[in-house]
C-alpha cells in the first residue's frame, strides 16, 4: 500500500510488478535512482521459497539485505542467506508454506543508480512484486 501522511518524510516508491523466476542460472536485477543520500527500504512478495533451504538472497549494490523475520508473534533479523524462507511478515503463523511477504532492514545509499539483485544458489523461487521506497536523508 502506498499512502500519504504529512508527518512522515517525503519518499518515492517504485513498484516492480510482473513475476520473475529466480534460480542459480537466472538472477534478476531491479534498478532505481536516488537523487541524494537516502534510506532505502525494500519489500517483496515471493512464492515457493523453501524454509530450510539457504541460498535465496536479495542484494542492494552487491551487499546482502537482511529480511525482517517473523516467528508468528514477534520480529527478529532473519538470515540474509535465506531471504525466501516462507515467512509472511505479521501473519498468524511463522511458516506460510512457500509464501513470502516481507520488508528488508533499510539501508543507506548515496546519490546515483542502484541495483537490487535477487539470486539463488540452488532453490527456485518466484518474485511476484518488489517495492523500493527511497527516503531522502537531507
Amino acid at each position: 500500500m502506498i499512502y500519504e501522511l504529512e508527518t512522515l518524510p517525503v519518499s518515492r516508491t517504485a513498484l516492480f510488478a510482473g513475476s520473475q523466476w529466480i534460480s542459480a542460472a537466472t538472477p534478476a536485477d531491479f534498478s532505481f535512482y536516488a537523487n541524494d543520500a537516502s534510506t532505502v527500504t525494500v519489500g517483496w512478495t515471493a512464492w515457493e521459497g523453501d524454509r530450510g533451504t539457504a541460498g535465496d538472497v536479495a542484494r542492494l549494490d552487491g551487499i546482502n539485505l537482511t529480511p525482517c523475520g517473523w516467528n508468528g508473534s514477534g520480529t527478529f533479523a532473519a538470515s540474509a542467506n535465506n531471504a525466501a524462507d516462507s515467512t509472511a511478515f505479521g501473519g498468524k503463523w511463522a511458516n506460510t508454506l512457500g509464501v513470502d511477504a516481507k520488508a528488508f532492514v533499510p539501508k543507506t545509499v548515496g546519490s546515483g543508480l542502484h541495483t537490487i539483485t535477487a539470486t539463488s544458489t540452488g532453490d527456485n523461487y518466484l518474485v511476484g512484486s518488489l517495492t523500493v521506497m527511497v527516503t531522502s536523508d537531507s
